[in-house]
C-alpha cells in the first residue's frame, strides 16, 4: 500500500511542532516517556505494548490530530437528496466535509451539484469540544471521551469508509 504517506508526514510534522508552543504538554510527554523508559532494562527496546501504555502521549497525539488533521476534507457522492439541519432536500450530488473545522467549532459542509455550489455552516458545536481552539490533550481522557459523540472526532474519516490505517 502506497497511499497515506503524505497524510502521515503531515500528521507527524504538525504533532512535532506542537510541543514547541505547548511547554506544559511537552513536559508531560517527556515525563510519560521517561517513566516508561525507567520501567524497562537499559538496553531493551520499546515494544508495541510499551507504546500502548503511554497514556498522555496518546491523548497528546489525538488532540494534535483534532486541531491539525492531516486530511483537510472528505468527499462523498450522493444518490439522493440531502437533509442537513435547516437545509432540507438539497439537490446535490457531492458533499465535502471540512474535517479541521468540524473538529474545532462548527460543522461545515460544502454541497454542490453540476450547476451550483453551496457552503453550509451550522451553529457552533462547543458541547463536543469546549473552548475548541485551545490545545488540551485531557479532552481525550476516557471519562471525557465517553460523553462525546463518536463522530465528533474524525481526523481520518469515520464509519465504513474510515481510513484503513486508522
Amino acid at each position: 500500500m502506497f497511499e497515506g504517506h503524505d497524510t502521515t508526514a503531515a500528521g507527524i510534522i504538525l504533532t512535532i511542532m506542537l510541543p514547541a508552543n505547548e511547554q506544559d504538554a511537552q513536559r508531560r510527554v517527556y515525563e510519560d516517556l521517561s517513566k516508561a523508559r525507567r520501567l524497562k532494562p537499559e538496553h531493551e527496546a520499546f515494544t508495541i505494548a510499551d507504546y500502548t501504555n503511554l497514556k498522555y502521549l496518546d491523548r497528546f497525539v489525538k488532540e494534535a490530530l483534532r486541531l491539525y488533521p492531516p486530511v483537510s476534507f472528505i468527499s462523498r457522492s450522493l444518490t439522493g437528496r440531502l437533509d442537513v439541519g435547516r437545509y432540507s432536500k438539497l439537490p446535490v450530488n457531492q458533499i465535502l466535509v471540512h474535517i479541521e473545522l468540524l473538529n474545532r467549532s462548527h460543522h461545515h459542509l460544502a454541497a454542490r451539484n453540476y450547476r451550483q455550489h453551496s457552503h453550509l455552516r451550522s451553529a457552533p458545536y462547543p458541547e463536543q469540544f469546549p473552548d475548541p481552539e485551545r490545545f488540551d490533550p485531557d479532552r481525550f481522557l476516557p471519562e471525557v471521551s465517553a460523553k462525546r459523540n463518536p463522530y465528533a472526532y474524525v481526523p481520518f474519516c469515520a464509519g465504513p469508509r474510515n481510513c484503513i490505517g486508522h
